[in-house]
């Protein structure tokens, strides 16, 4: 149970990492890291359905047609929103180095074309998407006409902080 110690130290994970490589001891995979260290909100549903509502409510506004969940873009969502709360702080790079096409890849999804919104916080989905629509970079991923899917991702870190991501897709 040495895992555990470090899961509430801000670096514990990779300090372990490099601890157990200085050792010569092969270290998990990051993917392992994350699935036992992500907590997961009980309100995951509600809060999705929410995101998705909101998101669809801009693009109605502004013509474009609403879109749609995929599960494989949920699960990379959701991937990358434990491995932003095992970090502590929301990024585009996965616990593994990995860019969202690599990720999507893994899961058999297209990659063309895929974007990707993160965040941290423990707002709700309304405040969130009122937030995007003020950065010109997340409010063109929300409301570009080329996107038909999303996948929405959301997970409690050991800091308090509520880590979300939306990955959309072209879909096919």
């Amino acid at each position: 149970m040495v895992n555990r110690r470090f899961r509430n130290r801000p670096g514990g994970r990779r300090a372990l990492r490099a601890g157990l490589l200085a050792l010569g001891v092969a270290a998990l995979p990051a993917a392992a890291l994350a699935a036992d260290s992500c907590a997961v909100p009980g309100n995951l549903a509600q809060f999705r359905a929410q995101m998705l509502a909101g998101i669809n409510k801009k693009r109605a506004e502004k013509g474009v047609a609403p879109l749609t969940v995929d599960k494989r873009l949920q699960d990379a969502a959701q991937s990358q929103a434990c491995d932003d709360a095992v970090k502590g702080i929301y990024s585009h790079i996965g616990l593994d180095g990995s860019k969202l096409p690599t990720r999507l890849k893994r899961r058999g999804y297209p990659a063309a074309g895929a974007l990707e919104n993160t965040g941290m916080g423990n707002d709700d989905a309304a405040r969130i998407v009122a937030f995007w629509m003020t950065s010109p970079f997340h409010r063109g991923n929300m409301l570009n006409p080329k996107v038909s899917q999303a996948g929405i991702g959301r997970a409690r870190g050991s800091n308090g902080n509520d880590f979300w991501v939306v990955d959309f897709g072209r879909g096919k």
